[in-house]
């Protein structure tokens, strides 16, 4: 029974989530998306974010998280896969300030073939590359491939009021240089980025660590280090990780950390 529930343990850590054991001594799992402390967002109350884009809720995770850290915020999410959309669009349905768009970002106007795999939170404009198949030989690709449509976040808000300041969520599965490339007009408004970054390529072409650091130190962010690490089973190494980065001389960040945090 222990080797079943370790076995059990790790691939449900592997897909997403986290087995705990409840007072009563029953095993039950919750989402790692889910899990930020208070603590690793302290200093985001300080800052006045008054908007927050969430680009691949997935079910809205992270926009139920912010939503009770921020309650004045207007939070935009951003999630393509029906099935996920419906849930997210559920899970927030009592935030008045909440607006859902069921497409996906990235840098150009167009239609785009989806890869959906058992997971949907792994699911992917990118294929899954061989490291991934060998890190989780069990989530294997769907039969179920669809087109999706995509916009650009500077198309999206050319039109949308949105306020000042704004906090920027990426997690797109290996997308994330195409959403930040159909973002540039809107990224000189925000002042904060949480973004999910990769030290090993997991699908095919996608850009790693290094490539989404430069690419945001061209446009003036720069590396705070990140929230949380997904490290292997098998060593412990960290192979992804979800990135902070802050506009370089941001008076209120930097105004902070001269009054000692």
């Amino acid at each position: 029974m222990n080797i079943f529930k370790q076995l059990l343990k790790k691939i449900l850590l592997l897909l997403g989530f986290k087995i705990v054991r409840l007072d009563k001594g029953l095993f039950s799992w919750y989402n790692k998306t889910d899990i930020f402390s208070d603590n690793d967002f302290s200093w985001i109350k300080r800052i006045g974010i008054r908007s927050v884009i969430d680009v691949g809720a997935n079910t809205g995770q992270f926009s139920l998280w912010i939503s009770k850290l921020l309650p004045e915020a207007r939070i935009y999410a951003f999630e393509p896969i029906g099935e996920c959309f419906r849930e997210l669009t559920h899970n927030m349905a009592r935030h008045k300030n909440f607006k859902s768009y069921n497409f996906a970002l990235g840098e150009e106007k167009c239609n785009r073939l989806f890869f959906r795999s058992e997971s949907l939170q792994n699911a992917s404009f990118l294929q899954k590359s061989e490291f991934y198949h060998n890190l989780v030989p069990f989530d294997l690709n769907s039969n179920s491939n669809e087109l999706i449509i995509i916009d650009t976040l500077d198309n999206i808000f050319n039109e949308i009021v949105l306020e000042d300041n704004v906090l920027l969520k990426i997690d797109v599965q290996g997308y994330e240089d195409k959403v930040l490339n159909g973002g540039k007009k809107i990224l000189s408004r925000v002042p904060i980025i949480i973004i999910e970054t990769a030290f090993c390529e997991l699908y095919k072409d996608q850009p790693l660590f290094d490539r989404v650091y430069r690419m945001l130190l061209d446009m003036d962010f720069l590396y705070f280090g990140s929230l949380k690490e997904h490290r292997s089973f098998s060593c412990n190494l960290p192979f992804q990780q979800d990135s902070v980065f802050i506009k370089k001389n941001s008076p209120f960040v930097y105004s902070m950390l001269k009054k000692g945090g």
